[in-house]
């Protein structure tokens, strides 16, 4: 690719580094690999990392971060190799003329869908679809699945509110009626809604001293651990933590 002339941010070099009797290995085979308590596949460019991929056994923070050192040093002269070839054999390359995209329609499109939504939260309407959210994330009685199912419920309903109140001020502004038309209107609705149920949900987080569940922040969820569960089986357990199991 490099020598193709595609405009590209490359050249890139990548290099796999193992860690075995307290030695960093660069590129190390695979007798070498089995042993290692590191397997760090780095891929970067002349000055930043692009790509990291590890796996292995737990490794001093210092001997991790000295890792990432000598796997950028190590690129470098796959980098320098690639540049060299450039110059000495890619003397000329077509010319790709990109052309940006014009964002003007999306512009104007963005304020006209930022001037509905303002409107909507200027109206009554938001308080009302907000005090709904409150009652459910604040009912601590509800499990999970119950207050999920209401959530989604509020939120059919939020939408279907917002969309009769555009429906009726849609009347005298023909902007709104227009966009009512428009099949994007129905993401920008589903949006507000999205974003009015975050609001709530964030700021009785923020400003109250329980999760939506009744814990407090520094309760974790209940635990359970049980054995043998299986008598036919060689070895079974089942781990609870809260609803998840």
């Amino acid at each position: 690719m490099h020598m193709s002339g595609v405009p590209w941010d490359g050249p890139i070099g990548a290099v796999r580094i193992g860690y075995c009797d307290n030695a960093l290995l660069v590129n190390p085979s695979d007798t070498e690999l089995r042993n290692s308590s590191l397997n760090l596949l780095y891929v970067g460019n002349a000055e930043n990392t692009v790509m990291i991929e590890t796996d292995g056994k737990e490794v001093p923070d210092e001997t991790y971060c000295e890792a990432l050192r000598l796997a950028q040093k190590s690129i470098k002269p796959l980098i320098d190799a690639q540049q060299m070839l450039y110059k000495e054999h890619c003397k000329s390359f077509t010319q790709f003329g990109l052309q940006m995209p014009s964002y003007t329609k999306f512009e104007k499109e963005m304020k006209e869908v930022e001037a509905i939504q303002n409107s909507i939260r200027s109206s009554t309407l938001v308080n009302s679809i907000q005090s709904t959210f409150q009652s459910i994330y604040t009912n601590y009685e509800l499990t999970k699945a119950s207050r999920g199912k209401m959530a989604e419920e509020a939120r059919k309903n939020g939408i279907t509110s917002i969309n009769e109140y555009l429906t009726t001020i849609s009347e005298s502004n023909p902007l709104i009626k227009t966009l009512l038309e428009d099949e994007k209107m129905a993401w920008v609705v589903n949006e507000l809604v999205y974003d009015i149920e975050k609001e709530t949900f964030r700021n009785l987080l923020f400003f109250g001293d329980q999760r939506c569940d009744g814990r407090k922040f520094d309760q974790i969820r209940p635990l359970s651990c049980h054995v043998d569960v299986l008598p036919s089986s060689h070895g079974s357990s089942l781990f609870r933590r809260g609803n998840t199991q």
